[in-house]
């Protein structure tokens, strides 16, 4: 640890040091945040049912009355925004790496996709899985809707396109000199 650096903001020290790495990841998790934040000022405009972890929160949404949430956009948003937020933030836990974007950005985009299309045949897997656990908890609610498919993976070429540049902007390390950032 930097002398003179309480142990408290210990980790924004490293946010903030020359290594090219903390700068990458710093710079990962500050976009994924920023997808999250944007995300649940969406949430709080424009949707007058929150999801479960807002409510428990106690949030409040300020729906526009006259704003239909049907749309295209403001109904695959909340897709774009997972996947690219937490395709961001494991490519933070990685570190400067084109490959991992790649990796990650299609992981969390199948995550999605596979949410999607198992709201279309209404979460039978999960009534089957809690059947044979013998709980009384219900499955989750959720529609299907091919263009949260579309917005999950625009969220992951979003997610890809902001970790190559953040690659191409990362300073090399006299140890990582000669290595390809891949």
């Amino acid at each position: 640890m930097k002398r003179g650096v309480p142990h408290s903001f210990s980790f924004l020290w490293v946010l903030a040091s020359d290594s090219g790495e903390a700068q990458f990841s710093a710079r990962c998790i500050g976009a994924g945040a920023l997808f999250l934040l944007f995300g649940l000022g969406f949430y709080l405009t424009f949707r007058s049912a929150l999801p479960a972890p807002l409510e428990a929160l106690h949030f409040k949404p300020h729906a526009l009355g006259s704003t239909p949430t049907s749309g295209v956009l403001q109904g695959s948003l909340p897709s774009l925004i997972h996947v690219a937020a937490f395709s961001l933030f494991s490519c933070a836990v990685i570190g400067p790496s084109v490959r991992a974007a790649f990796v990650f950005s299609a992981i969390w985009a199948g995550v999605d996709t596979l949410w999607e299309l198992s709201c279309a045949n209404h979460q039978s897997w999960i009534r089957v899985a809690l059947r044979r656990l013998d709980s009384a908890a219900a499955a989750p609610r959720c529609t299907y809707d091919s263009a949260d498919i579309v917005a999950a993976i625009a969220g992951a070429a979003a997610a890809t396109v902001l970790v190559i540049l953040f690659v191409l902007v990362t300073p090399r390390t006299a140890s990582s000199a000669g290595e390809p950032l891949t």
